[in-house]
């Protein structure tokens, strides 16, 4: 998977163009590739797309055949920035979660660019997703969306109720195996039966917080 800070930041620095101008070309606010840029949160998987095809027509297409190297790209619709509520990890294992409640109820709340009405974040715990997901992190999750292999998800197990997150690969025969992968080496990848979990949500933005 490519690393998409590194490739605004070679879009920038090799063809120097600026943040305005990127954010432009992606349909997104200027704040938000300066967030990219400094890591504070992952892209969705539909403005990673756009960034690699951004970056795919700048410097895989000879600029001199080309009047515009980036007239065709089908970028991605303006973000949806709206307030998303922050649960507690312990809150999102109880038996009795529900996501359709949450408005109203939650003093947190993060700014996020979904269209998921029942998008929530959670307060990452622990280390096994450090470096790049450090404690602390708000992870939102769209219960709306089904999870592909690659993708960062948070689940929950039916028979603990435990709460993890992880990288997502569906594997086995007709898929009915589950493998989660940590970031941190020091944690073993996990396996369960697809049947083992109450629910698998996608997460589509990391927000990183500098004080917990």
């Amino acid at each position: 998977m490519p690393n998409f800070k590194d490739l605004l930041m070679d879009i920038k620095q090799k063809r120097g163009w600026s943040q305005r101008l990127i954010a432009e070309k992606l349909g997104i606010t200027e704040n938000h590739v300066s967030r990219i840029v400094n890591g504070k949160f992952a892209p969705s998987h539909q403005l990673e797309e756009s960034i690699a095809l951004l970056h795919k027509a700048e410097f895989d297409i000879q600029p001199q055949t080309v009047v515009n190297p980036v007239p065709n790209i089908r970028m991605a619709p303006a973000p949806v920035y709206r307030p998303i509520p922050v649960i507690s990890w312990a809150r999102a294992g109880s038996a009795d979660f529900s996501y359709g409640d949450l408005d109203g109820q939650i003093d947190e709340t993060v700014l996020a660019e979904t269209r998921d009405p029942n998008a929530f974040a959670l307060i990452l715990e622990g280390n096994s997703m450090e470096p790049q997901f450090p404690a602390g992190c708000r992870i939102i999750a769209e219960p709306n969306s089904e999870a592909r292999n690659g993708n960062l998800v948070v689940a929950r197990l039916s028979e603990s109720g435990g709460v993890i997150f992880k990288k997502f690969k569906q594997t086995g025969r007709d898929g009915c195996t589950i493998r989660l992968e940590s970031v941190n080496p020091d944690y073993s990848p996990l396996e369960y039966p697809l049947q083992s979990f109450r629910w698998i949500y996608p997460i589509v933005e990391v927000v990183v917080k500098l004080r917990r």
